[in-house]
């Protein structure tokens, strides 16, 4: 008799009548655009839930700092965290396929991007949100983008952006401050790195609100899919000293370049 795998374990059966139903997410294909805090939570969940693919994003390298905040990238400091990241997660998710870009978004290839369902923002950067609204506008791909705050560590945000018709991560910006990352965009250096306190130049975070903004960018990336939402939109979110949630609709800027013909 044939040994019984861990593939053949996994029972969808109880998502069978909902929007996490094999036959909806069996061949989706998701992309995660960094795998720190909020792309490793992105990333568990697509896998606990079956997803047929993911490609996750990044550049960086594995840091002992990154392993108070991803179980999936311990046992690999040192190396790409994309790769590490594919790696840890195939082992761990045998339902789906994953496969790794060790580099910026900016240089990853439409072709390799355009078969993508969903786009799953997880960077700490302006200048890379703005490079997501490009991909998201021009391809039409609907991106929901995660942030967490930099203050007390108990507050995030989720945004989601339809695609080409709707509100993109430009038309949120002033004039000014759009400008100024178009420069940095169109620079010759396209750095994604993020740019704030910290040794690293990077900003605290915790698992906790991490979990809680990654569960919200994974449930409403696939509710959106499911009811073809139309329109863009915020949550904030936080949790201390007082829970509070707040939804805000996101409208196109006439000014935001992203939504030219």
């Amino acid at each position: 008799m044939a040994a019984i795998t861990e593939r053949d374990m996994v029972d969808f059966a109880r998502l069978q009548d909902t929007f996490c139903s094999q036959q909806k997410l069996g061949g989706l294909r998701t992309i995660v655009v960094g795998v720190g805090a909020l792309g490793n939570e992105v990333v568990r969940l697509l896998g606990l839930l079956g997803v047929g693919f993911v490609t996750v994003i990044d550049p960086d390298v594995v840091a002992a700092t990154d392993l108070t905040r991803s179980i999936l990238l311990r046992g690999h400091i040192g190396q790409n965290k994309a790769g590490a990241m594919a790696e840890s997660a195939g082992s761990v998710f045998p339902n789906t396929e994953f496969k790794a870009f060790p580099c910026e978004v900016a240089d990853v290839g439409f072709a390799d991007i355009l078969p993508a369902d969903l786009i799953f923002g997880c960077t700490d950067s302006d200048l890379s949100r703005l490079e997501l609204a490009y991909i998201s506008t021009r391809l039409d791909i609907p991106l929901i983008d995660g942030g967490l705050s930099t203050g007390d560590l108990a507050a995030g945000r989720v945004a989601y952006f339809p695609g080409r018709t709707a509100a993109c991560y430009g038309c949120m910006l002033t004039s000014a401050k759009r400008a100024e990352l178009l420069t940095l965009w169109q620079s010759p250096v396209r750095s994604c790195s993020p740019s704030g306190p910290g040794e690293d130049g990077g900003y605290a975070s915790t698992p906790l609100m991490a979990s809680i903004v990654g569960a919200l960018q994974v449930e409403q990336a696939l509710r959106g899919r499911e009811a073809c939402q139309p329109a863009a939109f915020l949550w904030r979110v936080g949790v201390h000293p007082d829970p509070a949630v707040e939804k805000l609709h996101v409208e196109r800027s006439v000014d935001c370049p992203f939504h030219d013909p």
